[in-house]
């Protein structure tokens, strides 16, 4: 892949994920921790569903393929965002 499209994705993760903490931030002060974390899952989701139907029509069936501990990335997400705010 191209050095500047590496450097330009890069880019646009790192004002990402500065604008997603913030903004998450702000949701946090006025509704509460949970409810933050459940926007940002909820509609992260959401527009990840989408995409996959979308693009790929998805393929959930091949996680039988992978370990059952893999599955606890989730949750560990869950923690990860919750201790943002």
């Amino acid at each position: 892949m191209n050095l500047l499209v590496l450097l330009l994705v890069a880019a646009i993760g790192g004002v990402a994920v500065t604008l997603q903490g913030q903004l998450m931030g702000i949701v946090d002060k006025n509704v509460g921790t949970v409810e933050s974390v459940f926007i940002t899952y909820g509609v992260g989701g959401l527009i990840v569903g989408i995409a996959m139907m979308f693009l790929r029509g998805g393929n959930l069936s091949s996680l039988q393929g992978v370990p059952h501990y893999v599955l606890l990335s989730g949750p560990l997400g869950l923690v990860i965002v919750a201790s943002i705010g």
